[in-house]
């Protein structure tokens, strides 16, 4: 009976910390920081190309919100398009009343997860109106760089097309390594991070489904050894403990069987 409640508590104990580790996997943005810029004099879609070192599941969209200017007036849409085969991956529209996180994008969720592969080069692009919201030009930060991609990957010089909506194949001016136009983002989780996630996920349903067959078992077990009818209900009680309460009770337990 003792080392059916250990085995309990051990499986409840790997269940409730392998479901922390899949809450820890947030998305990161491809971009570090939001640039701003001053330019508004062209009218099209404008941004550039990147190149991954690992595969990624994106799940949002993001433009910098032009803080400098009392934030966005104007709808965009960003679109991320892949380069041999001139396919669009995803679009989505950003607006003023789209969230901004904290590195200064307005941000919009995608409808659903989209895959982007390392090696493979991609053009993120965002709508622009000649006169509307200023963006970020080539060239023209402090430091001579105007993006900041995380160690995910590298950008390899702006794009743009004068025709919304249609692939960017337009080259700007050669320039350094991470310079490009606007500075649009995604958000993103690595390939390698999703599969331990949804590894994890299967583990905790198999282990709190073997929990469950161990807590049966030690109620069956005590039904038959006891002939009190006011025995407590140990399935009730493990229903009703929290994961939290679960894992003191459990220490406290572990402890007596090894003294014993």
């Amino acid at each position: 009976m003792k080392n059916l409640k250990f085995v309990l508590c051990l499986a409840l104990i790997l269940s409730f910390v392998m479901s922390v580790s899949v809450i820890a996997a947030e998305p990161s943005s491809f971009l570090t920081q939001a640039s701003q810029g001053e330019r508004f004099d062209f009218g099209g879609d404008v941004g550039y190309e990147f190149i991954l070192n690992e595969d990624v599941i994106i799940s949002a969209l993001g433009r910098p919100d032009n803080s400098n200017e009392g934030g966005m007036k104007e709808e965009h849409t960003i679109y991320i398009w892949q380069v041999d085969t001139e396919e669009l991956i995803v679009s989505a529209t950003v607006t003023p009343d789209s969230p901004v996180d904290a590195l200064g994008f307005r941000t919009v969720a995608l409808d659903k997860e989209y895959t982007l592969l390392k090696d493979t080069a991609y053009r993120i692009v965002s709508t622009e109106i000649a006169g509307g919201d200023s963006w970020y030009d080539i060239g023209t930060a402090p430091d001579g760089v105007s993006l900041f991609p995380g160690e995910i990957g590298v950008i390899t010089g702006p794009k743009f097309t004068e025709t919304n909506g249609t692939f960017p194949s337009n080259v700007g001016p050669e320039v350094d390594e991470n310079d490009g136009y606007v500075g649009n983002t995604f958000y993103y989780i690595t390939a390698a991070e999703a599969a331990a996630a949804e590894t994890v996920q299967e583990t905790t349903a198999q282990t709190t489904e073997t929990a469950a067959v161990v807590e049966t078992e030690s109620a069956e077990t005590t039904e038959v050894v006891t002939t009190a009818p006011q025995t407590a209900d140990y399935t009730t009680a493990l229903i009703v403990i929290s994961c939290v309460a679960m894992m003191s009770i459990c220490i406290i337990s572990t402890k007596k069987v090894f003294t014993k």
